[in-house]
């Protein structure tokens, strides 16, 4: 067996001159590519130039356009395979774990290509103390479940980040107003032209955010 590799892509979470000459030598180098968005990974080739073709695959919760065991055959034929999200680092709230796991069975060696990543930018910015830190991911669906969610995190002493789409984000806010003694930080559109960040209680928050909420939410919130 060839010595095959995966390699975990961490790509700009909104600026493209955070890319590193490292990160388009290692894209160059991939036989193939797995990546949440077509769309966005053109855009990335692009930009950065990208002078070979790696066969690109589509891998996002949603739709994955190959198998698991063709992913299985790639590392068996000593393949370098790259992984990446949208943005930022891949397997943080996103189904990587599964190719890595793959690799693993079938004993690629795994390196990481470190890079932006908006959790720890959100909690490089926090003017609280970040640890220990919980990382929740995105809402469940219904009110209920949401509801349930953080009140398992409310008995859990630290700062826990979850990730709120735009639409739902003032509904969620709402939430976290019914519990007492709660403080947050939210960002916005991190390293990006229209940074936001609006800091403080449920009702605070609600006050501060404009009529359109625009663009992905990290928050971290505390429970005091």
């Amino acid at each position: 067996m060839l010595g095959s590799e995966l390699w975990i892509i961490s790509t700009p979470i909104g600026n493209l001159e955070d890319c590193s000459i490292r990160l388009k030598k290692t894209i160059e180098e991939c036989d193939v590519l797995l990546v949440e968005s077509l769309k966005k990974y053109r855009n990335l080739h692009a930009s950065l130039g990208i002078s070979t073709s790696p066969k690109v695959f589509k891998w996002s919760l949603n739709k994955k356009s190959i198998s698991k065991k063709k992913l299985a055959s790639f590392f068996l034929d000593g393949k370098k395979i790259g992984l990446i999200s949208d943005a930022g680092a891949p397997n943080i709230a996103d189904p990587g774990y599964q190719v890595v796991y793959s690799a693993l069975e079938n004993n690629a060696s795994i390196f990481s290509l470190p890079g932006p990543s908006s959790v720890s930018s959100a909690l490089s910015l926090s003017r609280w103390p970040t640890l220990p830190c919980f990382i929740w991911g995105f809402p469940p669906k219904g009110e209920k479940k949401i509801f349930s969610w953080l009140s398992r995190m409310s008995n859990m002493k630290g700062t826990h980040l979850a990730f709120v789409n735009p639409s739902k984000l003032k509904d969620f806010i709402f939430l976290i107003d019914k519990f007492i003694n709660v403080d947050l930080q939210l960002f916005s559109e991190i390293s990006k032209i229209h940074e936001k960040r609006i800091d403080g209680s449920p009702q605070k928050i609600l006050r501060s955010l404009p009529s359109e909420v625009k663009g992905e939410w990290v928050i971290l919130i505390k429970f005091i």
